[in-house]
């Protein structure tokens, strides 16, 4: 498991985590419009996390695990990050509340 802390508030890390799910890495680009203060701190968590995503071809295609740490809110966000199915789908991320 990765622990990624980011300089962003925690509701903005929980909609980044929701768009990963719901639309794999296209879902950041409706992050960043929805968000233009934080476009820049947005794509470098993006490019960090988009480089922890398991291969789709790799050996171990098993699910990764990352904590979001919002420093601003010093709130966590648990995410898994799993490889792109064969059919083509895009990558998948759940999303959890730690309290």
């Amino acid at each position: 498991m990765k622990v990624l802390s980011v300089d962003l508030p925690f509701a903005l890390v929980r909609e980044l985590s929701s768009a990963l799910m719901e639309e794999g890495r296209d879902g950041i680009d409706a992050v960043c419009a929805n968000n233009p203060r934080y476009r820049k701190q947005l794509k470098y968590t993006m490019d960090e996390l988009a480089g922890l995503a398991p291969e789709p071809n790799s050996r171990v295609g098993r699910e990764r695990y990352v904590l979001l740490h919002s420093m601003v809110d010093d709130r966590y966000d648990m995410m898994s990050l799993a490889p792109a199915s064969k059919s083509g789908r895009k990558s998948s991320a759940s999303s959890k509340r730690i309290p």
